[in-house]
């Protein structure tokens, strides 16, 4: 009997393969890491080609300029190239990206201290949860903060830097655009060096990504914003033209912003210009809510790219906190620590909180206990 099913040669994919990314199986888009696994696997395992990726930054720029560092990172571990607008020099981008860790050197030490922890005796039998998402995921890699990475391989990766204060100094009779002239140098990069992706799958040449990083936007060092109409208008524009720009690149765009400058009308308008919105909240010195003593902030999804789908990715829960360790930034799920005894639990809450717990008599019960 005759059958018109062909098999389909063993490793033969009809899918776009460029290094440093992989297929969503959500909406059968390429992604590319962000560096962060664990970032990654909140968000729908990475940034869309062709998106805007907003960091809402932390009030003292602490873990937001730590993350773009993971993310520039990857672009040199990828092989990927990289196009920066910033407002400072160079070198404090690229001299202090962090080193990539060998996959031997990555050894958890969850498993090697599992003997040593003191739980409550009822947890002792019971499946351990695993807390860190996305830790085994195939492509991003870690990277030791506390190391810099080797010149040879900064050498070898391509950067442009777009200095902001440099644009300033033109010989113009007008006051510099900024949001204009960078736009002009992004398209004209991407037009040189076939990033456009119509040129580049008909030059039939090897794909690679281009990572755009935009540092501290609508910073004081993008002038006035928000004084009149005008002032919206042009960083609008701005947003509505980089993502008409990036639609039909092999780009992604990191941008991070000082939303806590900003008023709360502009924070609305970045959010709904841009596809994907993440915010950090670090932990200040003084003393903080006993549940996140083991966390250093929280971070907050507030928005997800909805491409060729209906909806778009939809992570576990959206309860999620961080720390930073040497060679690894963690996004977990925030939950309860284990309730050994009532007496217990709530004398801890009176010493750590300062809050009196009221005992209720078995008197003052109604019919129904819930």
């Amino acid at each position: 009997m005759q059958t018109s099913f062909n098999k389909k040669p063993r490793g033969k994919s009809n899918a776009l393969q460029i290094n440093g990314t992989q297929s969503s199986l959500h909406n059968g888009q390429l992604l590319c890491s962000t560096g962060i696994p664990s970032l990654d696997g909140v968000i729908g395992g990475g940034i869309p080609v062709g998106t805007v990726f907003l960091l809402e930054e932390d009030h003292n720029h602490q873990y937001s300029d730590v993350l773009t560092r993971y993310f520039l990172a990857e672009a040199v571990v990828s092989s990927h190239e990289v196009f920066i607008v910033g407002n400072d020099d160079e070198s404090s981008f690229t001299s202090y990206l962090p080193k990539p860790v060998m996959p031997d050197e990555d050894s958890h030490t969850t498993e090697a201290n599992a003997g040593d922890m003191k739980i409550a005796w009822r947890y002792q039998n019971s499946p351990q949860v695993q807390t860190s998402i996305g830790k085994y995921t195939k492509y991003g890699h870690y990277y030791d903060i506390s190391k810099h990475m080797d010149e040879e391989m900064l050498n070898n990766t391509k950067i442009k830097y777009v200095d902001l204060r440099h644009l300033y100094h033109k010989e113009s009779e007008k006051p510099p655009d900024l949001f204009k002239d960078s736009l002009k140098e992004l398209h004209k990069y991407i037009v040189e060096n076939n990033f456009d992706a119509v040129t580049a799958l008909q030059a039939k040449k090897p794909l690679n990504i281009l990572r755009v990083v935009i540092h501290s936007f609508l910073s004081p060092s993008w002038g006035c914003i928000g004084e009149n109409d005008s002032d919206d208008q042009n960083f609008i524009r701005f947003l509505v033209c980089l993502r008409g720009i990036l639609r039909k690149s092999l780009a992604v765009c990191w941008v991070t912003v000082p939303t806590h400058i900003l008023s709360s009308i502009n924070v609305k308008l970045l959010r709904h210009y841009t596809d994907m919105v993440v915010k950090l909240e670090a932990f200040g010195k003084g003393k903080t809510n006993p549940l996140y003593k083991d966390y250093h902030g929280l971070l907050k999804i507030k928005k997800l790219p909805v491409l060729n789908c209906i909806l778009p990715y939809m992570p576990d829960t959206y309860d999620l906190a961080f720390k930073l360790r040497r060679k690894r930034f963690a996004v977990e799920r925030l939950h309860l620590p284990p309730d050994i005894t009532e007496s217990a639990s709530r004398q801890g809450v009176e010493e750590e909180t300062g809050l009196s717990v009221m005992n209720v008599s078995h008197s003052n019960k109604k019919s129904v206990d819930f």
